[in-house]
């Protein structure tokens, strides 16, 4: 039977395996995978892995991937499952049941030493392991100034990606001209007259069907001269309109 994915198997260990296992830290990564008993302790599995990539940095395996200590006094070891960045699923005698933990605060509390990661649970390949391996931060921004400064055979005017964009792009729209709306002008230029002209092009604005050949300065100055006309004559009369 093949093994579950990485995926697959934080799934099942998170959903169905999360009662016991009290110091069978082995047993649970082994069912979570789906995988057939072979070595006696998490120590072994890891000493005898033909798989294995030692680092310190436990934060740095791949999603779902068997992790591994050591600790003094300790022959067992300790195996988890890796989940994003310093957390992992891990058994815990001292909670009783499998749990999510941070990996720093662990090594912290018990004094565990970090071996590294496999790519097999006791020698059992892991399908598809690393396919969903978290990057860090640093690797995101390296890879993002690798695509913003790129440009392919010098087709990105102002030299990269980036440039081409902010600039570039930005040079297009204010250059763009449309002769159904601004004839001969380009947008900056249509916009740079608008900014000029506008507040006299409001008030100067007429139209027949509401203001005859009155434009609007003209017609709210009437609208206002006749209403205090019409307040002074209440006014002087003491007439209630």
């Amino acid at each position: 039977m093949a093994l579950r994915t990485p995926s697959e198997a934080v799934a099942y260990a998170t959903t169905h395996l999360t009662t016991g296992y009290n110091g069978m830290c082995l047993a649970h990564v082994q069912d979570a995978y789906g995988a057939v008993p072979v070595e006696p302790s998490a120590i072994s599995a890891w000493n005898n892995s033909k798989h294995k990539h030692p680092t310190a940095d436990l934060a740095s395996a791949p999603y779902g991937a068997p992790i591994y200590w050591s600790q003094p006094g300790n022959p067992y070891g300790h195996i988890a499952l890796h989940l994003d960045g310093d957390r992992m699923y891990t058994t815990d005698s001292a909670a009783g049941h499998p749990h999510e933990a941070s990996i720093s605060d662990w090594q912290n509390r018990y004094g565990y030493q970090p071996l590294g990661w496999t790519e097999d649970i006791e020698n059992q390949p892991i399908p598809g392991i690393g396919e969903d391996m978290a990057i860090s931060d640093q690797d995101a921004q390296k890879i993002a100034e690798k695509v913003w400064g790129y440009n392919y055979r010098g087709a990105a005017p102002g030299g990269n990606m980036f440039n081409l964009l902010v600039y570039e792009l930005a040079h297009l729209v204010w250059a763009y001209k449309n002769s159904k709306v601004n004839g001969d002008k380009d947008a900056y230029r249509l916009l740079t007259d608008i900014a000029k002209n506008g507040p006299h092009d409001t008030w100067a604005y007429k139209n027949s069907k509401v203001n005859g050949d009155d434009d609007a300065y003209k017609l709210l100055t009437e609208i206002h001269q006749q209403l205090g006309q019409i307040i002074n004559q209440m006014t002087t009369t003491g007439t209630d309109q």
